[in-house]
């Protein structure tokens, strides 16, 4: 008769309905903290909050929403909407009379809360906060302003030059990403949606930073839309502007790691600048002259002491030459490329003119040329529509001439060592599988190889290995038409034509690996401007030297069979082998010899067998 009767009972309870329905309630501007964990005691109360405990503590609801908690020493920084504070941590603050503060021992898990001098705050944009040491770097939304929080308070850093950029852009911005780079001493901030001003005043394109008093130009891809600035602690300013665009960044034991497309890439490794995710960027920077202002100069050349200038060439009846042939022969040319990047002036702009300086000419490792003029609008004082002003252009031919007896520069003696390629191949070191551009009559022809080689092995880009030659030239002859060529070993000039490709790299196989994928024409990623298709006239001497991201796409791609795999013939793995005949169109040819070699790659075998 004990079956399922209660053993231990609690005795009468009483038990009501409350007056209000239970809800939840979001306290935004408050503290709640559980009991204690002890890793070492093994005592976890981390999911226990007694009501009976004074477990909640608020901040004045005045000052918006808790957006972002730090941990510094043993206080707790809290960054509000609008306002900075910090709570102490079992210990409160006993003011003196004369406004100083004793600090006292207290049970209380969180003490007094001392609010930072100055109104700003971290307002709905916490991802901006980044942290370095005693420093706390974050930015102000609402107020315009990006902060730095240290030993000393509050310091509005956006104040060192850059105020009028961040109150203009920070309220177009939705997303402030901030990091910090330990290793450059560099605090990041990214911001994602610029004003449409800025978005123009960045721009690299000639129209937005020439014609402001005009209609806006149509070329809205050069708009810069987002970029990201760094503030550096030494010079206590804004040193650059960058193009990345991360997701997030970190620094970890010194080392900074940003994340795009859900990859983790890590800075400052590339021996190539302004390489960020596998995207080459030009480097750019802006000077103001500002000497004399009250009087009004006459630009007519401009010069800089440093690195190579941009080189261009231009094409006159089908053939390439520099601007002092061109001038010197007096011919019109009918199109232009970069033949090799470097410096240039893209603008120069006044009040009352502006030009252009594309290219610049080296003389005793200093860079000089004229300006030329370009067309400016002008608003007329401000009465009627603006008009277009088309400057007088300015004609000048250089004639130079170097005597051989008396030039410091320019010797016979190679002292540059380069490697190109000309041969690709695969890891299986088929002898029916390669590829050799030495014999390509043409740049074209030769892209039109790697191309026809790339669409073979379907992006198997882990199987393809390459071979190629070494060759030594004279510096101060460069890497163009005319230029002789020298065995890197003996020093002897070349004697024999030839075909290459050259990606830079240095002088060894081992310092030049060529893994690029831009190089495959079904692969969206382009090639690096700094490769060049060099012909070899049987002299020696370089016929042509083309920028091979100018070239046409010759191969098309094609998708292998979804069935059976088709093979040239069986190689005792049980594939299915079909053999093709005068039935098969080239086109299905061509997709029956790709899958088969896509198996080939993908086998453990060596060798196969027509």
């Amino acid at each position: 008769d004990d079956f399922k009767a209660v053993t231990i009972d609690k005795g009468v309870k009483v038990s009501t309905v409350l007056d209000e329905p239970y809800a939840s309630e979001r306290r935004a501007s408050g503290f709640i903290f559980s009991q204690i964990f002890n890793s070492t005691s093994g005592i976890n109360r981390l999911n226990q909050f007694i009501q009976a405990e004074p477990i909640t503590k608020d901040l004045n609801p005045i000052y918006g929403s808790i957006q972002k908690l730090h941990a510094r020493d043993t206080d707790l920084i809290t960054l509000c909407e609008d306002k900075c504070f910090r709570v102490l941590a079992n210990k409160d603050a006993l003011f003196n009379a004369d406004g100083s503060t004793n600090l006292t021992g207290n049970t209380a898990v969180l003490g007094q809360t001392v609010p930072y001098a100055g109104n700003f705050g971290i307002s709905t944009n916490p991802e901006s906060f980044a942290s370095y040491g005693f420093r706390v770097y974050f930015a102000d939304k609402n107020r315009g302003a990006v902060i730095r929080l240290s030993r000393d308070g509050i310091t509005k850093i956006s104040d060192n030059g850059m105020s009028d950029f961040f109150a203009d852009n920070l309220r177009t911005s939705s997303v402030i990403k901030g990091s910090y780079d330990e290793d450059k001493g560099l605090y990041n901030i990214t911001l994602n949606g610029l004003s449409t001003d800025w978005q123009k005043q960045l721009s690299p394109d000639q129209d937005y930073n020439l014609t402001a008093e005009c209609e806006n130009p149509t070329t809205p891809d050069t708009l810069v839309r987002q970029t990201t600035l760094s503030f550096k602690e030494s010079v206590n300013g804004w040193t650059s502007r960058k193009s990345f665009i991360p997701e997030e960044g970190i620094s970890l034991n010194n080392i900074y790691y940003t994340f795009k497309n859900g990859l983790i890439w890590q800075h400052n490794q590339n021996s190539v600048y302004n390489n960020f995710y596998n995207q080459q960027y030009l480097s750019s920077f802006n000077v103001l002259i500002n000497e004399a202002p009250q009087v009004v100069k006459g630009f007519t050349a401009l010069n800089y002491s440093g690195t190579q200038s941009r080189e261009l060439e231009y094409q006159y009846n089908n053939t390439w030459y520099s601007i002092a042939e061109v001038n010197a022969n007096q011919v019109i040319p009918t199109a232009v490329q970069v033949k090799r990047e470097g410096w240039y002036t893209n603008y120069i702009r006044t009040n009352l003119e502006s030009g252009e300086v594309k290219e610049f000419e080296n003389k005793e490792g200093k860079y000089f040329n004229y300006i030329k003029a370009l067309e400016v609008c002008k608003s007329g004082a401000g009465i009627g529509n603006p008009d277009d002003v088309d400057p007088e252009p300015l004609d000048f031919i250089v004639t130079t001439t170097i005597s051989a007896s008396c030039s410091g520069s320019g010797g016979t003696t190679p002292d540059t060592c380069q490697f190109f390629f000309n041969i690709w191949d695969t890891i299986k070191n088929d002898p029916n599988n390669y590829t050799d551009i030495t014999n390509e009559a043409t740049a074209q022809d030769a892209k039109c190889a790697i191309d026809e080689f790339y669409g073979i092995i379907n992006q198997q880009y882990s199987q393809v290995v390459n071979q190629g030659v070494s060759f030594s030239y004279v510096l101060t002859d460069g890497l163009q038409a005319g230029t002789q060529m020298y065995n890197s070993v003996t020093n002897e000039p070349i004697a024999q034509a030839g075909t290459y490709l050259f990606a830079g790299g240095g002088c060894e196989l081992s310092d030049c690996n060529l893994s690029h994928p831009g190089l495959d024409p079904n692969n969206s990623l382009a090639v690096p401007a700094s490769y060049y298709i060099m012909i070899l006239n049987s002299s020696g001497q370089i016929a042509s030297y083309t920028a091979y991201n100018t070239l046409t796409t010759c191969s098309s791609s094609c998708i292998p069979d979804q069935g059976p795999v088709s093979m040239w013939a069986g190689y005792n793995n049980n594939i299915q082998t079909t053999y093709w005949t005068t039935a098969n169109t080239d086109a299905e040819i061509i997709c029956m010899n790709q899958a088969a070699m896509v198996a080939y790659y993908q086998s453990s075998f060596y060798y196969f067998y027509f």
